[in-house]
């Protein structure tokens, strides 16, 4: 995170086409001393395994028929017995993520093999226990854990009136004004925390809003959304889940959420703590 000139630069990270993904996987693994593989799909262990040679490797799986000719070829591999999901679409599949010190991907997969790659440059989120050690974190939890989704705009902004429709309270940060002029007829009876971004107009009906603010200086993010650069993150909190909401000008890219409650309670002290360092709305 860096200040210059009144202007907040933050690095969040990227949603990939899934080759480019691998791509800047495999450019992360060749340079890291450290890799931390959980519950990846065999088949792209199997991919990355030629580049694990020589590094600090700790592989978690989920516990299958594959496991003895695997044990050959990698030290500190552990199995687990969680089903770790998440969505991809209207569709369930497998969750995994790889940690490198300077670099997370989230990996949805299904028996086809990876279907989406997302990479988090934030170090609050490469450090998280609950990716570093998901594996395990999952059995903690139960058989079955869902992690979160991905959806278009269409898909993501219908659920998020759903949940408004459903919530007693909700922290908004960094939507673009357009889609808070759609939710606002949503707010009623919600307490509602706010904060537009810098030079965004301000609809009428949020001014009103007790805590309302707008951001203090101007945020140029680094986040890439498939071939968008420079995409707006923003978001929406609620109790129960965390909707991530990527734009750029008058279009939603991608919503993705969070859906595990320790990462949720994370992601709205996050949030809480943005919210608060706005400029009040008189």
């Amino acid at each position: 995170m860096a200040l210059l000139d009144g202007i907040l630069k933050i690095s969040f990270g990227i949603s990939y086409e899934v080759e480019e993904g691998l791509r800047d996987i495999k450019r992360g693994i060749r340079s890291s001393k450290k890799v931390i593989l959980n519950n990846i799909p065999l088949s792209l262990l199997q991919e990355l395994m030629p580049l694990l040679k020589g590094k600090d490797v700790s592989v978690s799986l989920k516990k299958n028929e594959f496991e003895e000719s695997i044990d050959e070829d990698i030290e500190g591999i552990s199995y687990h017995k969680a089903d770790i999901h998440a969505g991809h679409g209207d569709e369930k599949m497998h969750f995994g993520c790889i940690v490198l010190p300077k670099m997370l991907f989230d990996v949805i997969w299904n028996d086809e093999g990876v279907q989406s790659i997302s990479g988090i440059k934030l170090h609050s989120c490469i450090k998280c226990d609950l990716r570093v050690n998901l594996c395990q974190a999952a059995e903690a939890f139960g058989e079955e854990v869902y992690v979160g989704a991905v959806y278009n705009a269409e898909d993501g902004v219908r659920l998020i009136k759903e949940d408004l429709q459903k919530s007693s309270r909700a922290i908004i940060n960094y939507l673009p004004d357009f889609l808070v002029e759609e939710l606002v007829p949503y707010f009623k009876g919600i307490d509602i925390r706010i904060m537009m971004p810098y030079g965004h107009r301000v609809h009428e009906d949020v001014k009103s809003i007790p805590h309302s603010r707008v951001a203090r200086r101007l945020v140029k993010p680094k986040l890439k959304i498939y071939d968008q650069e420079d995409a707006m993150p923003g978001g929406i909190c609620f109790p129960h889940i965390h909707y991530g909401v990527a734009w750029k000008d008058d279009k939603i890219l991608e919503i993705r959420t969070i859906e595990v409650d320790e990462c949720v309670q994370c992601m709205v002290g996050k949030h809480m703590t943005a919210w608060s360092f706005g400029k009040r709305i008189r």
